[in-house]
């Protein structure tokens, strides 16, 4: 399974935006036995459903070499990306100037993460996202 976990995470394109993570590990009761059985859990970022399929394509073809090994992989698209079309970046330019009205700064930027409004943009639907209160972290406005 950990080789598999490195070529997963070797999927990772930065230049495109994709970040693949294997955050959680688990498997076996003792150091000096073999564990009948392992999982891990991950989490994909993308900017483009592209990069969805061909993630996806990837995990689909993994195979292994072992007889009696049970491989399951499930990978499923929560939500798409939300696209930076000319919809959006006009509400985006809308935003930034009533900010700017008020002396406030705002910038647009992504994260590969997704809410709601990543349904409903696809749709033609003007939203914007990832707007806060001002304070730290991924859930703020700044």
């Amino acid at each position: 399974m950990a080789k598999h976990i490195v070529a997963i995470q070797d999927l990772t394109d930065y230049e495109k935006g994709t970040t693949i993570k294997i955050g959680a590990v688990h498997g076996g009761r003792a150091i000096n036995v073999v564990p009948a059985y392992a999982e891990a859990d991950g989490d994909i970022r993308i900017m483009q459903v592209s990069e969805y399929r061909r993630v996806e394509e990837f995990l689909n073809s993994i195979t292994l070499a072992l007889e009696d090994i049970l491989i399951e992989i499930n990978c499923n698209l929560n939500r798409p990306p939300l696209p930076f079309n000319d919809i959006i970046e006009a509400a985006f330019d809308k935003a930034y100037g009533i900010a700017k009205g008020i002396g406030q700064e705002i910038k647009a930027g992504g994260s590969g993460s997704a809410s709601d409004a990543n349904i409903i943009a696809p749709l033609g639907v003007p939203v914007l996202d990832g707007l806060g209160g001002c304070g730290e972290g991924f859930h703020s406005g700044r």
